[in-house]
């Protein structure tokens, strides 16, 4: 082989090996996202859950007459 083709295989295995970093790096950052996103969306449901648990304790009217209807989320 020629000292080209050396250049060309490397320049290759080095393209490779980029890609497979920047896959990984993406990889992470898109479950670190979507943790986040997990977070966030239990912490609104306690927060949700809290609100309905205050109203039903002072007898919101709004929140009986959702639930009569099943509109309102069944806390957990």
């Amino acid at each position: 082989m020629t000292g080209i083709a050396f250049i060309a295989v490397g320049g290759v295995l080095a393209l490779v090996l980029l890609a497979v970093l920047i896959g990984n790096a993406d990889a992470r950052a898109q479950r670190e996202a979507w943790n986040r996103i997990a977070r966030h969306r239990r912490e609104l449901g306690e927060w949700e859950r809290e609100l309905i648990r205050a109203a039903e304790s002072e007898g919101c009217p709004a929140c009986r007459m959702l639930r009569e209807r099943g509109k309102l989320h069944d806390p957990l």
